[in-house]
């Protein structure tokens, strides 16, 4: 057994819990797909990565270990979550060209532990899809992707290619137990295909005799559906998936929250992970695919991922610092900012950061708030 099927079996049999929005949440359900391809430089990177970020360094010497790149904005599901689902994406449709991907990797690829192919759109609607997944492969990073895996995701004879092509890890959303729940979320999805296409990679890793990818049914658990959560393990048991994790939306979701809440917080994204969407605009963190920042485009010939840029350093020390307003970028925020409601539209008038709670997801894409995941 090689260690890298060694690794993928035993994360399919442990769980770790720690309280809601501990680390440990993250790195049970990621770290295997960091083991396989780690070598000694990424691992220091990381390490110092953590560090920096523990003591808020704005200026870090360390470098993100992940990337999450948009393979493609649009999708033909309506989640009433979702600004591409409900239509206010502003930026236009567009896909990832897979040179402008490897001109990306190329920079990164020494420090790159975990590229995650999927922002605001459907990723399995890209037509070349498995080749970007299979550059990223052959860069020496692990690949993960989110799909609802529903009508025209996955076309006759995909599922082997997606086994083959080196995905490590699969999330499938799938918000209930049965159509009439999955429906109210996943407007315009079909319950039933999506469960077929499950069972058809299920198949395509057997056929291949391959651990990878790990599958991994995403459950998001709202007023209408929490309650039915304890449904979802029958479920995916009878699918032949590996892992649920549950995303329950907290209650307390419509609270109001000002500038001021967040003093002393510390940013993950602005420390671990390039942020960048399928037309090269980088992004502060991969929650803001529907902003502009005015970074430096990614696929610009010349332009170094490498190095650092002054509004990511403005960003990590407005978050981790002691909130001086006085000399804050109008794309972070300024005085005016300070006793204002965080859930107002981003502008030069008001803080994008501070849509951003300590677990680092923002609102702009789901309008209510993920507390925690729990693995089951």
């Amino acid at each position: 057994m090689s260690p890298r099927t060694s690794v993928y079996r035993f994360a399919q049999r442990n769980r770790w819990h720690g309280r809601p929005g501990k680390v440990l949440n993250n790195f049970n359900r990621y770290w295997h797909l960091f083991v396989p391809y780690m070598t000694p430089r990424k691992f220091t990177n990381l390490l110092l990565a953590h560090a920096e970020m523990i003591a808020g360094r704005a200026c870090p010497s360390s470098k993100p270990y992940m990337l999450r790149i948009e393979p493609i904005n649009r999708c033909n599901l309506r989640c009433p979550g979702c600004s591409t689902g409900l239509g206010i994406n502003p930026r236009p449709a567009g896909l990832l060209d897979v040179n402008n991907l490897q001109r990306v990797l190329k920079q990164i690829a020494p420090y790159l532990c975990l590229t995650r192919l999927d922002g605001l759109g459907e990723p399995l609607l890209h037509p070349h899809i498995c080749e970007l997944i299979r550059t990223v492969h052959e860069a020496g990073s692990a690949v993960a992707l989110s799909s609802h895996l529903g009508p025209n995701t996955l076309k006759p004879g995909q599922a082997r290619e997606l086994v083959e092509s080196g995905l490590d890890h699969l999330i499938v959303s799938i918000d209930g137990p049965d159509a009439e729940t999955y429906a109210k979320y996943r407007v315009g999805g079909d319950f039933h295909l999506t469960c077929e296409h499950v069972r058809e990679v299920v198949a395509a890793k057997r056929a291949c005799g391959s651990v990878t990818p790990l599958i991994d049914i995403q459950f998001l658990g709202f007023d209408h559906n929490r309650h039915l959560a304890d449904r979802m393990p029958p479920l995916v048991r009878n699918l032949g998936a590996d892992r649920l994790t549950c995303k329950m939306v907290d209650p307390d979701v419509l609270k109001e929250r000002k500038a001021v809440d967040f003093r002393r917080h510390r940013c993950f994204w602005l420390y671990t992970t390039w942020s960048i969407a399928c037309d090269g605009d980088r992004k502060l963190c991969p929650n803001t695919f529907t902003d502009t920042f005015g970074l430096p485009n990614a696929f610009a010939p010349g332009n170094d991922l490498t190095k650092d840029q002054p509004l990511l350093q403005a960003a990590r020390r407005f978050l981790a610092g002691d909130r001086d307003f006085s000399h804050t970028d109008p794309l972070l925020g300024d005085s005016k900012t300070r006793h204002q409601p965080w859930r107002l539209p981003r502008g030069p008038e008001a803080c994008r950061c501070f849509g951003c709670a300590s677990t680092g997801m923002v609102i702009d894409r789901s309008r209510e708030w993920i507390r925690d995941y729990v693995c089951m």
